[in-house]
């Protein structure tokens, strides 16, 4: 008996612990598959959260990547509407350029036009499509190549692009190139609005074989003076000449490429005995501007501090009467501005005051009506 009640107790304290482990194990199961559900539910969230975001980013980046096709698009179809349009309207004033087109064969200007890689996609642009295709020939010259204007790299592109070294480059490339088929340099910016057809009446009257220079000129510095960069100035085929074959072997004019390019060039010019030119009307009105036309026309816009009034050589008129009616340059021109001014001087016609006129075969000017 005594051995019985023994065995059951020790039955009884066994099938305890037995059920005390089964109980732990449960728990300790319980609490594995907490965690496991929960790093899958932490997985999966982050799973979920990630395919969501790339879609997000997806769509925008693709938003983007069509916008920014439909945008290049439309700039390049904007240009073509442009290119086309000018094309057209021109032949408005087809009739009235007579006189215009038979200069143009005799009196050759080749456009030198600086530009920079900040401001050739739209300024140089704007050039090209407006007053730039009425020169004879028009290169655009810089520290790099760009084949769309065309840009010709002229100069190495280390460094800060520095004018006096890209315009000595220059004069020596036309001298190489252009030399036999041009009579006259212009060299001007890409913000520098350009009446070619004015510019070829002034140099009508000089002959290109003189050693000439011609612009709007300053005095200080150089006894002679010099010639604004920003208005553009024009040197004849001799002035080209003298500077190519004796200013610079010779270094009559600066080997250093540093200084300021207007002002070497004038005393560059001066060394070589180039004579400047009066290039004002018989009214004493100018005709090339270092600003744009609102600013000389506008009384007081040009402060009385400014360094313009130090620097004009000729007594400046303002007002109405600063500029002459054959005016050829003005500078501080944007490219939105330069579409602007060639429609207000080739397309803008008052009914009554600008007919149509052309020649007959007797030269005697008959208006079209």
């Amino acid at each position: 008996m005594v051995r019985l009640t023994h065995t059951a107790l020790f039955n009884t304290l066994h099938n305890k612990r037995i059920h005390s482990c089964l109980a732990k194990i449960k728990n300790l199961t319980r609490v594995f598959l907490f965690f496991v559900g929960t790093c899958c539910g932490v997985i999966l969230s982050i799973t979920f959260f990630s395919t969501l975001r790339y879609s997000h980013t997806k769509f925008r980046d693709d938003n983007l990547l069509h916008w920014s096709v439909t945008k290049g698009q439309l700039q390049s179809q904007d240009a073509e509407y442009l290119k086309k349009t000018y094309a057209v309207n021109e032949t408005f004033y087809k009739g009235e350029d007579v006189i215009a087109e038979r200069l143009k064969s005799t009196v050759r200007v080749l456009c030198l036009v600086f530009t920079t890689k900040e401001t050739f996609k739209k300024s140089a642009e704007a050039v090209k499509n407006t007053w730039g295709k009425r020169c004879n020939t028009l290169l655009f010259v810089s520290n790099f190549e760009d084949r769309s204007v065309p840009v010709e790299k002229l100069v190495s592109d280390e460094g800060e692009l520095k004018n006096w070294e890209l315009v000595k480059a220059a004069v020596k490339h036309i001298y190489v190139h252009y030399l036999d088929t041009h009579d006259w340099l212009l060299r001007v910016d890409d913000h520098t609005f350009v009446v070619v057809e004015n510019l070829r009446k002034l140099l009508s009257e000089y002959k290109s074989s003189d050693a000439l220079y011609l612009g709007c000129r300053f005095k200080k510095y150089i006894k002679q003076g010099f010639m604004s960069g920003g208005a553009g100035y024009v040197l004849s085929r001799e002035a080209v000449v003298r500077m190519v074959q004796e200013g610079l072997p010779q270094e009559f004019c600066s080997a250093k490429n540093g200084g300021v390019e207007d002002v070497e060039m004038g005393r560059c010019m001066e060394n070589l005995q180039v004579v400047p030119v009066d290039t004002r009307d018989s009214l004493g009105r100018g005709r090339f501007f270092p600003f744009s036309p609102e600013t000389h026309l506008i009384p007081d816009a040009i402060k009385q501090d400014s360094w313009y009034w130090d620097m004009i050589y000729y007594p400046p008129n303002m007002g109405f009467e600063c500029c002459s009616d054959t005016a050829i340059s003005f500078h501080g021109i944007g490219h939105q501005k330069m579409y602007v001014m060639n429609y207000l001087i080739y397309h803008l016609r008052p009914y009554g005051i600008s007919p149509h006129a052309v020649m007959n075969k007797t030269n005697t000017f008959i208006v079209i009506k």
